[in-house]
């Protein structure tokens, strides 16, 4: 307690930024990640995503997903579904708001195996045990709602929310998210 209490009383003047002119202006942006077994007693895997707006987060969540990857590839297939929600439910806010998105989501993923899943509509080895409640991101991406796109891991906004990255990869990932 505290550390938390000292990291608040040091970080007081630390805010989200948001800016018109930011990439990607007033088009939503995501970003999903996940670990993989990260929870020692049930080895269920956590699901991060950030959604943004004018260059600050707008969205977060950080849950353990209710299923048991057996692969870091399905965590992060199963952790886009999630991300995939999420922006569904944004698209439809902002366009009530008059705030309509014409193009395509951009959701970034930095797990390729998660970016080929999903990318595909073939059902191989690998991949024919996910439960099809999760493939509804392949629709996303074919009706372009959501395009995904690779992101190194190292930009990956949502890395923060499933695992401890220790002090120098915090305050980088920090920086990201409020958009600094």
């Amino acid at each position: 307690m505290k550390r938390l209490m000292r990291y608040l009383k040091g970080t007081t003047s630390l805010g989200i930024t948001y800016r018109k002119d930011a990439q990607g202006g007033d088009k939503l942006t995501a970003y999903v990640d996940s670990d993989f077994a990260g929870d020692l007693d049930d080895r269920k895997s956590t699901t991060g995503v950030v959604l943004t707006l004018a260059g600050g987060p707008v969205d977060t969540t950080s849950v353990k997903q209710t299923v048991t990857a057996t692969s870091s590839a399905e965590a992060e297939y199963v952790a886009m579904s999630k991300a995939c929600k999420m922006i569904l439910h944004w698209r439809h806010l902002l366009k009530t708001i008059n705030r309509e998105q014409t193009e395509a989501t951009v959701l970034f993923e930095d797990s390729t195996a998660a970016i080929s899943t999903s990318e595909s509509n073939k059902v191989t080895q690998k991949t024919k045990h996910i439960d099809v409640k999760y493939h509804h991101v392949r629709s996303l991406i074919v009706n372009k709602v959501v395009e995904v796109k690779k992101i190194d891991t190292n930009l990956q906004k949502a890395d923060m929310l499933t695992k401890n990255l220790g002090t120098v990869n915090s305050l980088n990932n920090r920086r990201q998210l409020l958009g600094m």
